[in-house]
């Protein structure tokens, strides 16, 4: 990493050079010529980037530029900004862009050079190619944040399946055309999108209320510091007035984990029970271990799972079930894990024991 410390901080990943090395080389086969280009692709990706930081430094923020593996990315911390102030930071990253194409094609009018002409060239397009809506290019951006504005949360998932949808369809369009490097850039930003749609689609209006979303972040924050009868108030105030979606759901989540650290497995279990399936792995492991809890073995075994706790739980529900052959190959799959073998000495597993050496 070069970090260049400024008003803006900017910083260099060594892979966008070598990747700005080998467009140069694409381009022109020669060395000198090489260098010149990847200057020129550095210089290019600096400006948009600048036309971003810039904006987001009138509006108070304090912007950060990183010139990374596919390109550039400005991050920014400050305040937050209205739909019209961020619209603004997206766009003017592409209209820097293509007030330097503009500038390139005037001087190479004047002074001709092959350089100024490719100079035109790239910005030119790269600003078409980054006005595509598809996240997580600008273009994708800027219709999210327009949709979001005026249609709200319905507005934030109609721009993520548009940015899904033709992602998909040019990248599949680019590999038809043996446009390899493209059609796989473009596969990766169809992942994202999707990957992006996937944390909204179970959102409800009350995850995008900045009310609630404070209230949520102080019953966090009384989560961490221990101070449980706070957080369960605020929690349960959260669930009042969301009703469901993300907030919904965690704060389900955590009200379960302090009903079972206080021993209440039955309303702990009862609580998360209709959300887990739209919890994290965290979530899906503190309802199998509450259905452990309450005696719900059947459960336990059909959530199965992948890491050494779930194993050593889903051997104790099968000694419980008194399924045998189940649980030998759960205590086996959990030593093969690397499991601590002093679990298999817990009293669960008693109902085999006596077939655990055969």
């Amino acid at each position: 990493m070069f970090t260049f410390n400024s008003t803006i901080p900017v910083t260099v990943h060594p892979l966008f050079i070598v990747i700005a090395l080998w467009i140069g080389f694409i381009i022109t086969q020669d060395f000198t010529a090489t260098l010149v280009v990847a200057g020129i692709v550095f210089l290019s990706v600096l400006i948009h980037e600048y036309g971003h930081a810039l904006t987001a430094k009138l509006f108070k923020q304090r912007p950060r530029i990183t010139l990374q593996v596919l390109g550039g990315l400005t991050e920014r911390k400050g305040p937050p900004l209205k739909k019209w102030q961020e619209f603004l930071v997206v766009f003017n990253g592409p209209l820097f862009g293509f007030a330097l194409s503009l500038f390139a094609f005037y001087l190479n009018t004047i002074y001709p050079s092959s350089y100024l002409q490719i100079t035109g060239e790239i910005n030119l397009i790269w600003t078409i190619f980054n006005l595509l809506p598809i996240l997580p290019m600008d273009g994708g951006h800027l219709l999210r944040i327009m949709l979001e504005g005026i249609f709200g949360l319905k507005g934030l998932k109609a721009s993520m399946i548009i940015s899904l949808a033709l992602g998909g369809i040019l990248s599949l369009a680019a590999f038809a055309y043996s446009q390899i490097f493209i059609g796989i850039i473009l596969a990766i930003f169809t992942f994202e999108s999707f990957r992006g749609y996937k944390q909204v689609a179970g959102m409800s209006e009350a995850d995008t209320d900045s009310a609630i979303q404070k209230q949520f972040d102080e019953a966090e924050s009384d989560f961490h510091s221990e101070n449980y009868p706070k957080a369960r108030t605020l929690y349960e105030m959260v669930r009042e007035k969301s009703k469901s979606g993300s907030l919904y759901n965690f704060s389900t989540f955590r009200l379960a984990q302090i009903e079972s650290m206080q021993g209440e497995y039955s309303r702990a279990y009862s609580l998360i029970k209709p959300v887990y399936s739209n919890l994290n792995e965290e979530g899906i492991l503190l309802y199998q271990r509450l259905a452990f809890e309450t005696g719900d073995y059947k459960t336990v075994l059909k959530i199965g799972g992948q890491n050494a706790d779930q194993m050593a739980l889903n051997a104790m529900a099968a000694a419980q079930l008194n399924d045998i052959q189940a649980a030998k190959g759960w205590i086996k799959a959990y030593l093969n894990a690397g499991g601590d073998p002093e679990v298999l000495k817990d009293k669960r597993l008693d109902p085999v024991r006596p077939y655990l050496d055969r």
